[in-house]
């Protein structure tokens, strides 16, 4: 019986492998024709687009990893079954659900091999590609920190606690300089927006360093003369798709306690907390796809349904999380709901 799952588990895993390389191998063109797009802004070079491609497809991994399962089972079961060995492993006495079982066991590891990387290397792969991006984009002017992130705009230096979006800042603190380098304004906001052309701050602080004394002034709302591109800023913090699980609980826990909204934060983490099972659960409806009713048609056929299948669980996936944004559904829920449905379709199927 080991034999037999060992066999089956050799075939499918290689399958996968190949399937993942062949889709990473896509997005990585996808992904250098996006990057060659910004190249000549700034001090941003053809180099520098070599160095952020292969940092960024880290970040890939998790994204295609599930769909890279389910068709590379389709295709390594659509193999046995094409040479009539799943007729013999049936004969021999191997149930679907033991064929199932194999199947899952096997990919375990593999599913290991991908999770420890992605939530090791990928996270600050993507930090390193969002900084030297920035930083070449606006000619060596943004810094970013454990800290928060320093950029200069003419003789403003700015130091931003947390960007939650390109046009979103929350705990900015802007120091100006006269040309002989001598402090003049010390302002602190807790928050500035990107609006109609200008960058408005809210609740400000501001100290006027005089000859002989200081004058603290306070405003609800203030424009500030920055020539910050929001674009650019937007590239300094990296998408909640491509935070480790720790930068993410981090990200929401913190949200929760300033008061912002942390909704696309939770969603990402428990997203990521169910994206093994999801793989699992992928892998699992490879089988009825090639044992099933498909079992007589094309391979051709069995690929496409294949990738219908994954297609209609990433479009949930997509669906359900800016949907437990608008009619405030848990994060949890919606995160979760995608691999129950399709687990509950997987084990109706193997079964029938």
């Amino acid at each position: 019986m080991n034999i037999y799952r060992r066999y089956i588990g050799k075939h499918v895993i290689y399958s996968i492998l190949m399937v993942f390389l062949i889709l990473l191998t896509v997005e990585s063109f996808i992904e250098l024709a996006q990057q060659l797009k910004d190249v000549g802004k700034g001090d941003y070079t053809i180099y520098l687009v070599g160095m952020v491609v292969p940092l960024m497809l880290l970040s890939k991994v998790y994204q295609l990893f599930p769909i890279a399962a389910l068709i590379g089972s389709i295709i390594g079961l659509g193999r046995l079954a094409s040479r009539n060995e799943l007729i013999i492993l049936h004969s021999a006495g191997l149930s679907m659900w033991q064929i199932t079982r194999s199947i899952l066991l096997s990919a375990l590891l593999l599913i290991l091999l991908i999770v420890l990387p992605g939530e090791t290397i990928a996270p600050y792969a993507c930090d390193i590609a969002s900084t030297i991006k920035s930083h070449a984009l606006s000619r060596g002017n943004t810094l970013k920190t454990d800290h928060g992130t320093w950029v200069r705009d003419g003789m403003n230096f700015i130091h931003i606690k947390t960007i939650a979006s390109g046009d979103q800042w929350y705990g900015i603190t802007r120091y100006y300089f006269d040309q002989q380098h001598e402090l003049q304004i010390a302002s602190f906001a807790e928050r500035g927006e990107f609006q109609k052309g200008r960058w408005q701050f809210h609740h400000v602080q501001q100290s006027r360093f005089e000859p002989e004394r200081v004058n603290r002034e306070f405003y609800d709302h203030q424009i500030w003369d920055l020539k910050l591109d929001p674009r650019m800023m937007g590239l300094i913090d990296t998408e909640p798709s491509q935070q480790s699980l720790p930068q993410l609980y981090n990200n929401v826990h913190f949200r929760k306690i300033s008061g912002q909204d942390a909704g696309p934060f939770e969603f990402a983490f428990w997203r990521r907390l169910m994206l093994p099972f999801a793989t699992l659960v992928m892998i699992m409806l490879a089988v009825p796809i090639v044992d099933g009713p498909l079992r007589s048609v094309t391979m051709g056929v069995r690929v496409v349904t294949g990738i219908t299948v994954g297609f209609l669980f990433y479009m949930l996936n997509q669906f359900l999380g800016p949907m437990s944004l608008v009619y405030q559904v848990p994060p949890v829920l919606a995160a979760v709901m995608p691999v129950m449905i399709f687990g509950v379709l997987g084990s109706y199927w193997v079964t029938r």
